[in-house]
């Protein structure tokens, strides 16, 4: 392969964005992911010492982000440990989903 091709595959691949912007966008991705968590933790706290039960949509919602996340990320590198977290992730997602729904439909 000629350097010429190789370089054209790499800005294609990259889509004008340079290393600083891919940079900047795991990390606020990362922090997103935080922040979503500690949201729930808070909200499942507040929940439970209400004596109102816990709102399992909330972890639904997030284990349901955080799965495909994963599982993208597990896909297109290649990393069996990423797909089997996004695996698990899932899981969590589909039984927070079905305890939600079993609270609100009785």
């Amino acid at each position: 392969m000629q350097k010429e091709d190789i370089l054209a595959r790499s800005r294609q691949e990259n889509e004008g964005m340079d290393e600083r912007e891919k940079y900047i966008y795991i990390q606020a991705g990362d922090w997103a992911a935080k922040i979503g968590c500690l949201i729930c933790m808070l909200l499942t706290s507040v929940e439970a010492l209400s004596g109102n039960g816990i709102n399992y949509g909330n972890w639904a919602i997030y284990d349901s982000v955080y799965a495909a996340a994963y599982l993208i990320r597990g896909v297109k590198l290649k990393r069996a440990g990423t797909i089997a977290g996004g695996a698990i992730m899932a899981a969590c997602g589909i039984l927070f989903l079905i305890l939600h729904l079993r609270k609100i439909l009785g």
